[in-house]
C-alpha cells in the first residue's frame, strides 16, 4: 500500500517538474511583452496632450507647470501659490495647472538641460548697385577761371615812352605771363614779362619785364618836338635793350584786370655814327668809335587786361 502511494507521489512530482520546465520558455517570451506594453501605457498616461483653444479659454487661471517625461529628474521649482484648481493626469504624481484664460495655448516643455539657443541669423545687407560713372561736361560758369587774355599798357621803358599790346596767360589767379610787342614812337619792339600777385586782401604785385627795340630813325620825332630841320647822323639808327622791375597794385578779376606799377628801368644802347655826328657838330677831324651807353632811371606802367 505504501509502495503504491510513493509511486503515485513520484509520478505527480515528475509531472509537475515537467510542466514547470515547459512553462519557463513561455514565460520568458510573454513577460517582456507584457512589461513593455505596461511601460508604454504608463508613459502614454503621463504625457498630457495640449489643450484645444476652447479648453484654454474656459480653463481657470493658474500658473503653468511643465510636465516631466518618465525617466528624467524634474527640475526643482520654487513653490508658487495656486489661484485655481489643478488637473492631475492619471498615473502621475506631478501636479499641473491649466494655463491662463487670456494666454495662448502652448505645448508642454520637457524638463532637463536647457536647449541650445537657435543660431543668430546674420542681418541681410542690401548690396549697393553699381553706378556707371558719367562724364560731366561743364560749361564755363561764373566762377571758372579764364586763362587767356589780351593786355594793353602805357608807360616808360628806358628813356622813351612806349605802349604795348600783349597776349596774357593766367594758369593761376595769382600769376600772369605776358608776351607781345611795343612801340616807342621810333620803332617796334618785342617784349615779355611775368607778374606775381599777392593772394591776400591787398593785391600787391611784383613784375619783371624786358624787351628789345629795333633800330629806328629818331630824326622825325626830334624834328617834330624841336622844329630842327637838319638830320643827326646818330639818330638814324636808334635801338636799345631794356629791363624793368616794378611793384604795384593789380586786380585779378575773372574777366578784367587793372594794374598800376612803378619801379626802375635799365637801358643799354650803342650810339651809331658817333664820329660823323661829332665832326658834323664841331667841324673837327675826330677819329672815334661808336660808344656803348647805359642808363638807369625811374619807370612807370599802367594798363588793363581783358580775359576771353
Amino acid at each position: 500500500m505504501k509502495r503504491t502511494e510513493v509511486r503515485r507521489y513520484a509520478v505527480r512530482r515528475g509531472t509537475r517538474a515537467t510542466s514547470c520546465r515547459r512553462a519557463v520558455p513561455i514565460l520568458a517570451v510573454v513577460l517582456p511583452i507584457v512589461t513593455a506594453s505596461s511601460v508604454a501605457r504608463a508613459q502614454a498616461q503621463r504625457i498630457e496632450p495640449p489643450l484645444p483653444a476652447e479648453a484654454a479659454v474656459s480653463a481657470p487661471v493658474g500658473p503653468a507647470t511643465p510636465v516631466v517625461p518618465a525617466g528624467q529628474n524634474p527640475t526643482p521649482q520654487p513653490p508658487t501659490e495656486s489661484t485655481g484648481p489643478t488637473a492631475t493626469p492619471i498615473g502621475s504624481t506631478e501636479t499641473t495647472s491649466a494655463p491662463a484664460a487670456n494666454a495662448p495655448a502652448t505645448s508642454p516643455v520637457p524638463a532637463g538641460p536647457n536647449p541650445a539657443p537657435p543660431l543668430a541669423t546674420k542681418p541681410q545687407v542690401a548690396e549697393p548697385t553699381p553706378q556707371v560713372p558719367q562724364v560731366a561736361t561743364t560749361a564755363k560758369t561764373g566762377g571758372e577761371l579764364l586763362p587767356y587774355g589780351i593786355g594793353l599798357d602805357l608807360g616808360v621803358s628806358g628813356i622813351l615812352p612806349d605802349t604795348g599790346l600783349l597776349l596774357t596767360w593766367r594758369p593761376r589767379r595769382w600769376i600772369h605771363a605776358q608776351l607781345g610787342g611795343g612801340f616807342n614812337l621810333i620803332s617796334f619792339a618785342i617784349r615779355g614779362g611775368v607778374t606775381l600777385i599777392s593772394p591776400r586782401w591787398v593785391p600787391l604785385s611784383l613784375t619783371a619785364e624786358g624787351g628789345h627795340y629795333f633800330d629806328g630813325d629818331a630824326n622825325n620825332s626830334v624834328r617834330w618836338l624841336s622844329g630842327q630841320n637838319e638830320d643827326i647822323a646818330s639818330l638814324r639808327k636808334v635801338g636799345y635793350d631794356y629791363l624793368n622791375a616794378l611793384v604795384g597794385l593789380t586786380t585779378s578779376g575773372r574777366r578784367f584786370s587793372f594794374y598800376f606799377r612803378v619801379g626802375v628801368t635799365w637801358m643799354r644802347t650803342t650810339v651809331n655814327d658817333f664820329q660823323q655826328t661829332v665832326n658834323q657838330a664841331a667841324n673837327l677831324g675826330l677819329d672815334a668809335s661808336d660808344p656803348k651807353v647805359t642808363y638807369r632811371g625811374p619807370t612807370t606802367k599802367f594798363g588793363m587786361i581783358v580775359f576771353l
